[in-house]
């Protein structure tokens, strides 16, 4: 959806039956399901997260790609922008991929907030507050991203995002998977997995060797790589 028609819709939001406004986000209703609207400047970020569900998966088809979106999001012409962007997707292309329904290979967790992944990213250029990271975790259940624009990728931020922003916020995971990073694999947060039970397994961003679980699920876990979190990081604060 275009900004101008984004917009419009927030200013008549009383008179709209179609859409409702709900913490500064605009949703569509569809039966019983809100849709989040998502803003031309969004979906391509949403698109590539989606197609690229797994990296180490087979891109998904236009099929099941546009059901897994409209499970979640609407905008206007979606199907038609779906198309368009499988079938001009330089990997699936390279690789001779056929662009209809792929095989989806659903994550093994239990619940919400059951399994987390959690990773930094790097911003182009320091921000007006200082910040020059956003560490992201993402819900292997929901696929939900809670993401933090930070100043340093040390121990303590990853601690107090841990912390205070999944535990106390959401739910206290059962396991979290990331990196072999010195920020994640430190002292300070082994006592922090330690004290809530926590189980912590480390990957690397393309290629999970998680004892016992690559075996066990063959290949379904998702990891949080850096192009994935890029594309999260576009939807959630459109920069």
């Amino acid at each position: 959806m275009n900004e101008q028609d984004y917009q419009k819709i927030i200013e008549n939001i009383e008179k709209e039956k179609k859409y409702e406004l709900n913490n500064s986000k605009l949703y569509r209703i569809k039966k019983d399901k809100r849709l989040l609207v998502i803003r031309r400047y969004e979906f391509e970020g949403l698109l590539y997260m989606m197609h690229n569900y797994h990296e180490l998966l087979a891109h998904f088809g236009i099929n099941t790609t546009y059901e897994k979106i409209i499970e979640k999001y609407y905008w206007k012409g979606m199907r038609k922008d779906i198309e368009i962007y499988i079938k001009f997707c330089d990997r699936c292309q390279r690789r001779g991929k056929p662009i209809g329904r792929n095989e989806l290979h659903p994550i093994e967790v239990k619940e919400p907030f059951y399994q987390i992944g959690i990773d930094f990213v790097e911003l182009l250029k320091v921000t007006k507050r200082g910040n020059k990271y956003i560490i992201v975790a993402m819900d292997y259940f929901t696929k939900y991203p809670e993401a933090k624009a930070v100043k340093k990728d040390n121990a303590k931020t990853v601690a107090d995002f841990i912390y205070e922003d999944i535990i106390c916020r959401h739910e206290l995971p059962q396991k979290i998977i990331s990196d072999r990073g010195s920020h994640f694999k430190n002292k300070m947060i082994e006592e922090l997995i330690k004290k809530f039970n926590i189980k912590h397994k480390f990957s690397t961003s393309y290629y999970p060797q998680t004892n016992g679980l690559v075996k066990r699920f063959n290949k379904t876990l998702y990891p949080v790589s850096h192009r994935i979190m890029m594309s999260i990081i576009l939807l959630i604060f459109g920069i």
